[in-house]
């Protein structure tokens, strides 16, 4: 090999270097490298996890904590490399996508979570898409739709048909010896407020009351609330000394009347308590068919009976109760019923739409040329055999002419134009088919045929008293466990060549073949008894047009509300919410369903006060308005106990004629007040009203020189009490402008009531400015406030980094999490100080009464525009001794020479809102009935 000779710097001299490479010795001599570096590459890494080991294409930073990064055949080893590092524990991961927990499998099971506090109606997914949901007596319940107004409401009720969901009215049914349960229920409510448990109009069974419950023997005062109730209809097959009754509570004081009702019948709890026909309950499971869902680790779920876990279904979850001799028994029902109120002269047309009658003749001719045993053999999608049998085999004769006679009424009267002009009160007992089987392809209004109204005959007779199935819990349960599903429904459908047709099955002779024709109805056998419970509406044709309000009240099992509801809503019935319900009230001048002397009555003002009041203070002081000023007292919460308090004391007794002890004598005995509901007493104030004004029209027209006389309103009507007590009462505005809630309701003064009559209702006065006398008071403590934080703010600061450095040190912290700042208690305090001095103290003996230059007789509870008046109308209360004192100032003061206002309009009152200054004329009238 020849070298070249080439100087080298660092030795000082030439170097031979090699002009060639043997590769031969060249790679022996690093062979031992080769072999090192090739091992290295081959042994796995043990101070790397195993998605450390991947091509870098392949790697995720999110692989260090989802095992499901990996590829599928490292998934296991890597998790048990997670397993070891964590020492024994694995690092929780987060939360499914919001896609992955509303899977079906586990969106029922959600639902029924969300529950716990507030329970659902079964239309609540329905109503929750398209109205503004609000919590309200235990429920989350439909508030108002958030597609229109109240106009499109108000239209369907007066011209169509309205609806709403009342599921969340609570059942109790009593059943023991009819005497008892009489002796027993007439302790909790009166003959003179109107109709009671023991009318005999009521007894039967065919017609349904509403009366006023109150704590035992406490009749007029301590009212719970109005319950509406009928009686199990009493047939000759089974004539019996045991009677039935159910009772209908709002949520509100449903809690009280149970409670009232284990106090006067001595009950106690009772478990495993079997009901009548609830004997072959264990077989229920046997004949019923299971809807069954299959779930991923391969187990089936039933669908139907997880939507109703939170209810009292089947009839062995029922809460029961038994008296100590064992004659009277109570069961729960609460959220066992579905009732829905169609309100409107059309709702007949729409039931008759959508209602497909089950046992009508030709259903009963199938049913008596099937064998039991040829029922019972069907496929699993038919219905159980009781459901069968027990319009057919099992009811004696009388019961199956009564049932027939239902029938037959039902079929004879679906041509009246309005259900007002059917029977009030009265109750059909029918069963009808799926109502899933006829539900048209889209929405189409139900609307009358009036040339066959004109020639139809009107049957008006109630039917007799027939036992509906419902009453029945071993019927009930069978129909809510024997629903098929909407799915069911579908597959069945999708086997038709034709939609609406399918073929029979096999074991069916031909002549029925030949009779029933081949349909889906032929294959969903189910039957589902329900109550219709007919609304007159207005009966007073002086006030409201006759039938306005009127409607049906449909009753029926559990399971079954969405099936109903849909078939209602394809007929263009308009669903209503609490918003709609109540101006309905309001249009028909009707008050408020819960009194204010009663306690549910009492906290649900107390918590529309708190809304106003919160919602008042949360603006600046100057976008709100000065109530001191507006000589307004109670702008948030009607004061009835100060009200009463008020006209309770004479005016010498308010010139500070009375000591401490006989004043606080008279706070105490005012804190008590009750609505007067004596129908008799009411229509004699009426008329007493009457003839005060005919008095004075006489004067008006030149027929009477004599001075209208005192004497008739010291003529008033007299009851125990009567100090003590409201009077129901409705407004309607003369002129314009609204009438609001909490708004005044004033008695003219002499002046007023001449200048009135005199310029023909022109001039109409104006509250002066009041002086606020809290003005300087909250300036200085205001000021002294600001001090009191700026001297404080070093502890403020303070508090402030050391809860910084507490949430660095501690990572579990949240962020958003604020420390409680020193001087919270302080400036809670100070809120609430100022809240008080931005208003009137009513706890001074006459400031209700006296407040403004016009006293106050009593409040607007609920006010708003009126379509049916076309003016500003409005439901409240007075006090009996304020209408005493508004008689006396008319015909006192009542100005001589002729004026057509009273004849026009009547005896009038002052209204004013409680954010105005002007007062407005309404006229005064009592309301006589609740319903």
């Amino acid at each position: 090999m020849e070298c070249n000779q080439r100087p080298s710097s660092s030795a000082g001299g030439g170097a031979e270097v090699p002009i060639e490479v043997d590769t031969l010795r060249f790679a022996t001599a690093r062979i031992q490298e080769i072999a090192s570096i090739t091992q290295t590459l081959d042994e796995e890494k043990k101070n790397t996890l195993l998605f450390q080991r991947l091509p870098r294409h392949m790697r995720r930073r999110a692989m260090s904590h989802n095992p499901k990064r990996m590829p599928r055949n490292q998934r296991e080893a890597f998790k048990q490399q997670l397993l070891k590092s964590s020492k024994g524990s694995i690092v929780q991961q987060k939360k499914p996508s919001r896609k992955y927990r509303r899977r079906p499998v586990s969106l029922l099971d959600e639902y029924n979570r969300r529950q716990r506090s507030h329970v659902w109606l079964e239309t609540h997914i329905w109503h929750a898409k398209r109205f503004h949901m609000t919590e309200r007596w235990g429920y989350r319940l439909a508030h108002f739709p958030n597609d229109r107004s109240y106009r499109a409401c108000y239209r369907a009720a007066a011209n169509h048909c309205l609806m709403q969901d009342v599921s969340f009215l609570g059942c109790i049914e009593l059943q023991g010896p009819l005497n008892v349960l009489l002796d027993g229920l007439s302790k909790h409510t009166s003959s003179c407020v109107g109709l009671t448990f023991g009318a005999q109009s009521l007894l039967d069974g065919s017609r349904e009351g509403d009366t006023m419950f109150y704590e035992c023997n406490q009749y007029p005062w301590q009212s719970i609330g109005s319950v509406s109730f009928f009686w199990k209809p009493n047939t000759l097959s089974t004539s019996s000394d045991i009677r039935s009754i159910w009772i209908w509570a709002h949520p509100a004081f449903y809690q009280h009347v149970v409670d009232a009702l284990l106090a006067t019948f001595q009950l106690g709890p009772v478990s495993n308590m079997k009901s009548e026909g609830c004997e072959d309950l264990g077989d229920v499971d046997k004949c019923t068919p299971k809807k069954k869902r299959k779930l991923q680790n391969g187990e089936a779920k039933n669908v139907e009976e997880v939507k109703l876990e939170t209810r009292n279904v089947p009839f062995e979850r029922t809460p029961k109760y038994r008296s100590s001799v064992g004659s009277v028994e109570m069961f729960l029902l609460k959220d066992t019923l579905n009732r829905f109120r169609l309100t409107g002269p059309l709702s007949q047309e729409v039931l008759k739409e959508a209602l497909q009658l089950a046992n009508n003749s030709k259903e009963k001719f199938l049913a008596r040329q099937l064998d039991c045993d040829v029922i019972s053999n069907k496929d699993s999608h038919s219905a159980p055999p009781e459901l069968e049998i027990y319009d057919v085999k099992c009811l004696t004769d009388a019961d199956d002419q009564g049932g027939e006679s239902h029938i037959s009424f039902w079929l004879e009267n679906q041509k009246v134009s309005s259900p007002a002009e059917l029977p009030p009160r009265m109750i059909l007992c029918l069963t009808v088919k799926d109502p899933r089987l006829n539900i048209p392809d889209k929405r189409t209004k139900a609307l009358p045929d009036r040339a066959e109204m004109k020639t139809s005959t009107i049957c008006h007779l109630p039917p007799a008293p027939y036992s509906s199935p419902l009453w029945s819990a071993s019927t009930r349960d069978d129909v809510t466990k024997g629903k098929l599903s909407s799915a069911e429904i579908n597959a069945l459908r999708s086997k038709f060549l034709v939609s609406g047709v399918l073929k029979l099955n096999e074991d069916v002779d031909a002549c029925v073949e030949a009779t029933a024709g081949s349909s889906l109805e032929t294959s969903v056998n189910s039957k589902i008894p329900l109550l219709l419970v007919q609304r007159p509406g207005s009966q007073d044709p002086l006030t409201k047009r006759l039938g306005f309000g009127c409607g049906w009240d449909i009753i029926f099992p559990a399971g079954w509300a969405m099936p109903f509801w849909l078939a209602f809503n394809f007929r263009c019935a308009r669903a209503a919410g609490l918003r709609e319900a109540s101006s309905h009230e309001l249009e028909r001048g009707l008050c408020e369903f819960l009194s204010p002397d009663t306690t549910a009555g009492m906290e649900e003002e107390s918590r529309k006060g708190e809304e106003l009041r919160d919602t008042h203070f949360r603006l600046p002081p100057d976008k709100r308005p000065n109530f001191i000023k507006l000589g307004v007292v109670c702008p948030f919460q009607c004061d009835w106990s100060n009200l009463i308090r008020d006209w309770a004391l004479l005016p010498q007794e308010l010139n500070g004629l009375l000591n401490n002890q006989e004043l606080s004598k008279v706070n105490e005995n005012a804190i008590s007040y009750f609505v007067l509901r004596d129908a008799s007493i009411l229509s004699e104030l009426n008329r007493t009203i009457s003839d005060t004004l005919s008095t004075l029209q006489n004067k008006m027209s030149g027929q009477s020189n004599q001075k209208p006389s005192e004497a008739m309103v010291f003529n008033l009507p007299s009851f125990p009490n009567q100090e003590y007590s409201l009077l129901p009462v409705r407004v309607e505005a003369l002129q314009k402008g609204l009438t609001d809630n909490m708004s005044l309701i004033c008695i003219p003064s002499s002046d007023d009531v001449v200048n009135l009559v005199t310029s023909s209702l022109e001039n109409v006065p104006v509250e002066p400015l009041h002086t606020d006398k809290n003005h300087e008071q909250r300036l200085n403590l205001r000021k002294e406030h600001k001090k009191l934080l700026l001297r404080l703010r070093k502890q403020r600061v303070r508090a402030k980094k050391k809860q910084e450095e507490e949430n660095v040190e501690s990572r579990n912290v949240k962020r958003n999490d604020v420390s409680v700042s020193p001087t919270k208690d302080l400036v809670v305090s100070h809120n609430k100080k100022m809240e008080e001095l931005w208003l009137l103290d009513s706890s001074i003996p006459g400031s209700v009464r006296n407040s403004a230059t016009r006293e106050t007789a009593g409040f607007v509870t609920r006010g708003d525009f009126s379509f049916t008046e076309a003016r500003g109308c409005g439901v409240g209360y007075i006090s009996f001794l304020s209408l005493q004192k508004l008689l006396q100032v008319w015909l006192k003061h009542f100005p001589s020479g002729p004026s057509s206002c009273l004849k026009r309009w009547g005896l009038f009152v002052l209204v004013r809102s409680p954010n105005s200054f002007q007062y407005r004329l309404a006229k005064l009238s009592l309301i006589l009935n609740r319903k």
